[in-house]
Parts: structure tokens; C-alpha cells; sequence
């Protein structure tokens, strides 16, 4: 997996410019086409596959690097509440109401909030495409006797066992276009934080995050 993984960056980063190169050559070619012109389908066609492309370099990449995140006390509401206001647009168009359950107060927490926001943007996109249509997402959090627990659900057709045991496993996926690295990149990022990231069983789908506690200071007070 070590070597997969090398070579998998390897590939990404070889991958980026060619890229970039057809995606400006398509802006290029758009620039010139009438909005009646047949043409324009074929360089959507190529813009659709670039931007696949993309995603995959960007996971290869995710998958291939080491996690050393730069811990900072930080509030978990923020965090989320940041994730969320970035996905408005799309729990607008698709029509699904987002639960927000916290326990007060909460603990600072330690992370580094860029890779947090990235993996937590990913669970609540991923339970979106999940839901595929109106439905809800909740996430939850909570003190825990670890530290902090946090739960993305959503009300999308529950996993199979098969397909739950094998979630956080490298390029496992039922998507059409996924490359089964988001879950498993998502694990080691909280694992970089002495963290852990586990599905709990039955329904509704449900994600967990735990992570310790950086310190005593929270919301509204101070942990004797």
C-alpha cells in the first residue's frame, strides 16, 4: 500500500498540467463557438471528463501523502458551521433540511482546521449524494469520556453489511465515478489526530469522528 500509494502522487502530480492544458484548450474553443454551435456538446463533453480527471488526481494525491497536521485549540462549532455554509447552495437545490445538534459546552478541540474542514466537507457531501434528492442530514455533537464525538447521518437507503465492511478500504466504491480513496483518506486524517473514524451500524447511515481534547476551556465556561 506504501508503494501504491508513491506511486499513485507520483502519477497525480504528473497528471496536473496536461490537464490544465486541455482544460484551458476547452475554455479556449468554448470562447469561440455560438451559444447554437453543435460543437460547444463536444467541449462540455471534454470539460465533464477533465473535471473527473481532477477529482481523481486530487484523491491520488490525498492518498499518497503523510498527515502531519498543525494542532490548534478550535471550536468545533465554527468548524462546522464554516463546512456548512460553503455546501448552502446544494442543500438548497437538492431540498435537504440540515439538522444541527450540539451539547453545550463543548471543549476546544485540537486539529488542524483545514484537513477537518476537508474531511468533514467530504461526509456531508458524500451522505448528500446518499440521500440523492430531499431528505435530512444531522450532524451531532457531543463531550464524550475520549473527548469529543461527532455523527454525520442521513436519511439515504441504508448500506448493505457487504458493502459496510468494506467502506475505508482503498479504491472500494459504488460509485460510478468514484475512486474509493475519499473514506480511507477521511481515516487517516483523524487518525493523524489521534482521532477515529468508524460507521455505525444499522439505520440511518451514520458516520463517526472522535477526538481528544486539547483543553479545558469551552463554550460558556471552563471544565473544573
Amino acid at each position: 500500500m506504501a508503494a501504491l500509494g508513491s506511486v499513485s502522487g507520483w502519477l497525480a502530480h504528473r497528471m496536473r498540467n496536461p490537464l490544465s492544458v486541455i482544460q484551458m484548450c476547452a475554455q479556449y474553443l468554448m470562447a469561440h463557438f455560438s451559444t447554437t454551435d453543435e460543437n460547444r456538446e463536444v467541449v462540455l463533453a471534454i470539460e465533464d471528463k477533465v473535471k473527473v480527471l481532477e477529482r481523481m488526481t486530487h484523491d491520488f494525491i490525498g492518498f499518497s501523502r503523510t498527515y502531519q497536521p498543525r494542532l490548534q485549540p478550535e471550536d468545533i462549532h465554527d468548524l462546522v458551521n464554516d463546512v456548512l455554509s460553503g455546501l448552502r447552495a446544494r442543500f438548497e437545490l437538492q431540498k435537504v433540511e440540515m439538522n444541527k445538534r450540539y451539547e453545550e459546552p463543548l471543549p476546544l478541540v485540537p486539529l488542524d482546521k483545514e484537513l477537518m474542514s476537508e474531511v468533514l466537507g467530504y461526509l456531508v457531501d458524500n451522505a448528500l449524494d446518499a440521500i440523492q434528492g430531499p431528505g435530512t442530514l444531522t450532524i451531532r455533537a457531543r463531550q464524550s469520556p475520549a473527548g469529543v464525538l461527532m455523527e454525520v447521518s442521513d436519511t439515504g437507503p441504508a448500506l448493505a453489511e457487504d458493502v459496510r465492511r468494506h467502506l475505508f478500504e482503498p479504491f472500494f466504491t459504488t460509485k460510478e465515478r468514484g475512486t474509493g480513496l475519499g473514506l480511507a483518506i477521511a481515516r487517516r486524517v483523524i487518525e493523524s489526530h489521534g482521532g477515529e473514524l468508524t460507521i455505525k451500524g444499522g439505520s440511518p447511515t451514520t458516520f463517526q469522528i472522535r477526538l481528544p481534547i486539547a483543553v479545558s476551556k469551552t463554550r460558556g465556561g471552563v471544565v473544573p
